[in-house]
């Protein structure tokens, strides 16, 4: 929240013109027009000289909602409207109908940052069952318990809010190209949040588990597993249904009232955010252009590595031919793998075991971590990069969270009923989303055994730099021809989707 530069100008409202071109900093009625005193002539003379200062210190730093603020108590304080071009046309530019309507109705009662952010409805909902069990005796550290998980849960509406937006994006039936940005960064963000969420343990550990005990028999049958915003989180990210670990023996919405149960159950494999990825990654037109085939481009790599692997092992096998056995039966494990890789129906039959990617969106994935340096490739590839940060966090969120429980509990029952730590511990290995993404490493090869790819390929799937031949063998001379160029990209990409 940004605090009101302080000024004695009283703040009144603030009037926006029937075209909404421009925004009118008078009031309609300026109270100092009543003011004939000199006394009072001379403070609003002060305060108005005090407000012109700010304002231009506001400009200068570029803080334009600050200096939009002050202008309207200039206008207030000397009745001109003289001041209009103090700031730059881009700030006026960025006040919206709907926001200049929001200002004009928040001026005729100024909007306080305790009722903003409703903190009597946040601070007040800190309630200690054992406050009351024993009045007057509640156990300590129960208000850091609690405080700590309502954290976790504003912290997961967020993340929610993050997701929802990033599914809507790639719902659409043609994924703008422009929108990948939006979804790296929210992806980015959700990222960080997992980081503060992982950090929180840290806090909650200064508890100990006396400190705990104290008030854990309060708490039963209440558990962290009936989250219903985690349990959205998981389904809306992709959780498989199938792959998840019974708790207690019976699913886990068992263990929800009947209304959450129904709306976690409703979030269920519809519209994941793992299911939309593989079909985005489907739509990737670059697999096959021209006389270019990234599949067979790849085996020739794949090829080269392994022949050059054996090259060095039997090069080197004299001094110890008991280790360079033990290696070239590795090199001959990584070609049977590569075999599946290489046959479709081989493929399908192994993706039963695990894989959850069909085998296009497999290959798209392997094409743009193999190159990922090509331009057209730097976003898709922090998109499922930052897939892959998520799942992580989350993993490392779930097994420390296993291990802060060990500390606490030891072996003990947890408060929901699960074997506590133990069920902790397996959802940590088992609980993944994106473990494809992290097992294409195993199919990743050295760049140096990347046959480079053709020219006419690289000229149609990136922007030419200034004097570069274009696609069509002309001369990128100008702006003109990389938007052209884009555009290109575009329809190629678009025409790749339908």
């Amino acid at each position: 929240m940004e605090s009101s530069p302080p000024t004695d100008a009283p703040l009144d409202t603030l009037s926006v013109s029937e075209n909404d071109t421009k925004i009118s900093t008078k009031p309609p009625v300026c109270p100092y027009q009543r003011r004939t005193s000199k006394t009072e002539r001379v403070k609003m003379e002060k305060t108005a000289e005090t407000l012109r200062r700010q304002l231009a210190e506001a400009v200068k730093e570029e803080d334009f909602l600050a200096a939009h603020q002050i202008k309207v108590r200039l206008g207030e304080a000397d009745g001109d409207d003289d001041d209009d071009d103090a700031l730059p046309d881009r700030a006026s530019r960025t006040f919206s109908t709907a926001r200049r309507a929001s200002l004009a109705n928040r001026h005729k009662e100024p909007l306080y940052y305790h009722s903003y952010l409703q903190l009597d409805k946040i601070t007040e909902s800190c309630h200690l069952e054992s406050e009351k069990a024993h009045p007057g005796k509640p156990a300590h550290d129960e208000h850091l318990f609690i405080i700590i998980h309502q954290v976790y849960e504003l912290w997961f509406k967020q993340i929610l809010w993050e997701l929802n937006s990033v599914i809507k994006i790639f719902k659409q039936e043609d994924v703008p190209e422009k929108d990948m940005f939006v979804v790296s960064g929210r992806l980015k963000r959700i990222t960080e949040i997992w980081r503060i969420i992982l950090d929180q343990l840290n806090v909650l550990e200064t508890m100990s588990p006396t400190g705990f005990l104290e008030f854990r028999d309060f708490l039963f049958p209440a558990s962290g597993f009936q989250s219903v915003q985690f349990r959205m989180i998981e389904n809306q990210l992709g959780l498989d249904p199938a792959g998840r670990i019974k708790y207690g023996k019976r699913g886990y919405c068992t263990y929800l009232n009947e209304q959450h149960a129904a709306e976690v159950n409703a979030a269920e494999g519809v519209d994941t955010l793992h299911d939309l990825m593989v079909t985005w990654l489907e739509r990737t037109p670059f697999l096959k252009m021209g006389s270019f085939d990234f599949w067979g481009h790849y085996r020739q790599g794949v090829d080269n590595m392994l022949k050059k692997d054996r090259a060095f092992i039997e090069t080197t096998s004299g001094r110890y031919p008991d280790i360079a056995e033990k290696q070239l039966e590795s090199v001959e494990a990584t070609k049977k793998s590569m075999d599946t890789l290489f046959d479709e129906d081989l493929y399908n039959k192994e993706k039963a075991s695990g894989s959850r990617f069909s085998y296009k969106a497999l290959q798209a994935a392997l094409l743009i971590n193999l190159y990922q340096d090509e331009p057209i490739f730097h976003q898709p590839y922090q998109i499922l990069n930052g897939l892959k940060d998520i799942d992580e966090l989350m993993t490392m969120w779930r097994y420390r969270h296993s291990l802060m429980v060990h500390r606490m509990l030891g072996v003990k029952m947890g408060t929901g009923g699960s074997s506590g730590f133990a069920y902790l511990r397996a959802t940590a290995s088992q609980h993944r989303v994106f473990k494809d993404l992290f097992n294409l490493s195993s199919f990743l090869i050295p760049k140096d055994q990347l046959p480079e790819l053709p020219e006419d390929y690289v000229r149609s799937i990136n922007f030419p730099k200034h004097g570069q031949k274009t696609a069509d063998g002309s001369e990128a001379h100008d702006d003109e021809i990389l938007e052209m160029e884009r555009k290109l990209a575009a329809m190629k990409m678009k025409a790749a989707q339908k």
